[in-house]
């Protein structure tokens, strides 16, 4: 047939990204460009990127997770910013990052 190459027998296998090899959905390939492009590092291991996107993969499902139960505590079905301020503090050890007062809370 016209147009066709004659494949050697083989299959060619998909490309996988390494989020999906590592099982993630936070994207790893992105965490590895970042540093390169802001001039933070100019060697970055392999093995970094991966651990961490499973580490804020890890901090974003704790935090949504607990403002899920606060937004089913109010009888809300949608998560709003008062049920994420409200929670972080009970989440994380170090309160240094939830001691801004961005907005107000009317619950």
């Amino acid at each position: 047939m016209l147009g066709h190459k004659k494949q050697d027998g083989k299959a060619h296998a998909k490309t996988k990204s390494r989020s999906s090899r590592a099982g993630l959905h936070f994207p790893v390939g992105r965490i590895y460009r970042l540093p390169h492009k802001g001039n933070c590092a100019e060697r970055v291991g392999a093995g970094e990127p991966v651990y961490l996107a499973a580490v804020l993969e890890y901090l974003m499902a704790e935090i949504l997770e607990s403002a899920d139960n606060a937004s089913h505590d109010k009888k809300k079905t949608r998560i709003i910013p008062c049920h994420l301020h409200n929670r972080l503090p009970k989440i994380s050890n170090n309160h240094k990052f939830c001691t801004m007062k961005v907005f107000e809370c009317s619950f």
